[in-house]
């Protein structure tokens, strides 16, 4: 069951994983690497078969997605879903700009990476809405070259072919877990090099990206989902609608966790409810140690209450407040902010991508959006009249850093 504290009692390291367990998981991964770096595809058939029970030598690394035609409510809420994306993502693209002072021209030339790879988890459940939330914001960045790949397992999910097919994509590749991580990094006979990796996907799949940042661009180190639920009132409220926005996110992994910030006087109901739902629910398994990851945390001072949302840093959060948006200019740090009802909706079908930080990271990061695929390329082209004025300032400046071709380099234009 969940652990219920007091806010002055919240320590942020009372969900901290073990050194030991990270550090052992680290040690296989950086085989995986080095395996698959020095073996190329040998590695992966090893791996696929060790890993997935898949014989990728026999059948391939890829499919070619094929043309589903789906008449179910499905098809047709995923079609709501894209153009929602799509509609949200549009207004954050920025296009290139310059501007002119006097007769020097700035600017900042704004260009997608070529080539990204979206992860696309295995596991128990099917990820079509992953395939939306990485795709879009990717097309509508102008990104070339898109490979999504995702454990063997997944090869026959017609919602997930379905979704891949109306957004353009015609192949699959069917690598799982760190060496697919590894494969896309670097490369190998049959799998090409990208430039970023995206997506979600397990310890290994995170730690692999964490590995291999730096030779491929990352979106992020994602771990599991997380939810906080800031219940901030109490007249005519509905707390079983609570406590399923809360559990809703924890039912993905047994490694979920969550918070809720209540007063005392709910803590007793929530309590009821939240057993109850986890009892009725067909994925209470994971429910239930998903709750042991996660706190019911008793707080009454708003203050408070705020400094450990900024303290905890969720993936996503919730406030039930009927003037909830009072609170946002005090939100620093948060993956999505949801105000009044569930952050499933941001999950599936509101706009922005489910793709968010965890851990804590949203105190330094951002989901996944347009910018996440663009470079900024500075423009610079100087009149020689501003050559000439600037050249002064900026050689004084390398000659006193130490830098005496810097130094020289510059001169040369204020001496003409």
């Amino acid at each position: 069951m969940i652990n219920v504290i007091r806010g002055k009692d919240f320590d942020p390291n009372f969900l901290r994983i073990e050194d030991s367990k990270i550090k052992e998981i680290e040690k296989n991964v950086e085989f995986i690497i080095e395996e698959v770096k020095t073996k190329g595809d040998l590695a992966l058939y090893d791996f696929s078969l060790r890993y997935d029970n898949y014989d990728s030598r026999k059948y391939g690394f890829k499919i070619n997605v094929p043309d589903i035609d789906l008449s179910t409510d499905f098809a047709v809420a995923i079609k709501v879903m894209i153009e929602r994306v799509k509609n949200y993502y549009m207004h954050e693209y920025k296009n290139s700009w310059f501007y002119k002072d006097g007769e020097s021209i700035f600017g900042q030339l704004v260009v997608p990476v070529d080539s990204v790879l979206l992860y696309v988890p295995g596991g128990r459940a099917s990820y079509p809405s992953t395939v939306v939330m990485g795709l879009v914001p990717a097309i509508i960045a102008g990104v070339k070259n898109l490979y999504v790949t995702t454990p063997p397992s997944k090869r026959d999910d017609k919602n997930l072919l379905y979704t891949l097919r109306i957004l353009g994509i015609k192949e699959l590749y069917l690598l799982g877990g760190a060496h697919a991580i590894s494969a896309f990094a670097y490369g190998t006979e049959s799998i090409p090099k990208v430039d970023m990796i995206i997506g979600p996907g397990n310890l290994y799949v995170a730690l692999a990206k964490k590995k291999v940042f730096g030779d491929v661009n990352i979106d992020g180190i994602f771990g599991p989902s997380e939810v906080l639920v800031w219940v901030n009132y109490d007249k005519d409220l509905n707390l079983r609608k609570v406590v399923c926005d809360f559990l809703a996110q924890l039912e993905h992994s047994p490694y979920d966790r969550g918070w809720i910030i209540v007063s005392e006087n709910l803590v007793y109901d929530l309590l009821e409810l939240i057993k109850k739902e986890v009892e009725d629910s067909e994925r209470g398994d994971i429910l239930k140690e998903s709750l042991k990851n996660s706190f019911l945390i008793i707080e009454e001072n708003e203050k408070n209450a705020i400094n450990l949302i900024n303290q905890i840093g969720p993936e996503h959060l919730e406030i039930i407040d009927p003037f909830g948006e009072r609170y946002i200019p005090y939100i620093k740090n948060a993956g999505a902010i949801f105000i009044n009802h569930s952050s499933i909706f941001g999950d599936f079908i509101a706009g922005p991508s489910h793709i968010l930080p965890t851990g804590g990271s949203a105190k330094f990061s951002s989901g996944l959006s347009v910018n996440s695929f663009l470079k900024r390329i500075s423009f610079v082209k100087l009149s020689t009249q501003d050559q000439k004025i600037l050249a002064k300032y900026g050689s004084t400046i390398a000659r006193e850093e130490g830098f005496y071709m810097h130094e020289k380099s510059l001169r040369n234009y204020g001496e003409e």
